[in-house]
């Protein structure tokens, strides 16, 4: 069931995004890497790629949602799927600053998502970010190689690239 509603919610979002040029303020793709920690244990490097659009609310400000999947690359650790919505202001042309917040989905634990990142356009439609992730996991089947409690806080700081269409 779970897997049949991820794919629904990443083809609607491919297709919103692919079909609508005349919108197309904001489509974009991109892969991130980073590490994450949970409640003081040895920080694990991630992987992972997004899907996401925003929309010009004014020309200071922007609302968008994505998708991401990300891998912890440890053993025994699962592949989690994010969906977020982020909302916040445009610097200037080239800067975006946003909060986010969401939640993931995976075999293991699963929880609510807080942050914030800072996005910058680099060069054409390429730009790099920097994000934090704060996530809320109810741990209760503990796939996560760290140590069992059924409220789990765990952290992540990515660097991510991207590409705009």
């Amino acid at each position: 069931m779970r897997t049949a509603l991820l794919g629904t919610a990443f083809a609607v979002l491919a297709g919103a995004a692919l079909a609508t040029p005349a919108l197309a303020d904001g489509a974009r793709v991109e892969i991130q890497s980073g590490t994450a920690w949970d409640n003081g244990q040895a920080a694990k490097g991630t992987i992972g790629a997004a899907l996401g659009y925003d929309y010009s609310l004014t020309p200071q400000t922007f609302i968008g949602g994505e998708i991401n999947v990300d891998k912890t690359l440890a053993a025994h650790r699962d592949t989690t799927v994010g969906f977020t919505g982020r909302v916040g202001v445009k610097l200037d042309p080239r800067d975006k600053l946003y909060a986010l917040a969401g939640y993931s989905v995976s075999s293991g634990p699963e929880g609510a998502i807080v942050g914030g990142g800072w996005e910058r356009q680099l060069q054409g439609p390429i730009y790099g970010k920097v994000e934090y992730r704060h996530l809320f996991t109810d741990n209760s089947n503990d796939n996560t190689g760290f140590p069992d409690s059924h409220y789990q806080q765990s952290n992540q700081v990515l660097v991510g690239a991207g590409f705009h269409f």
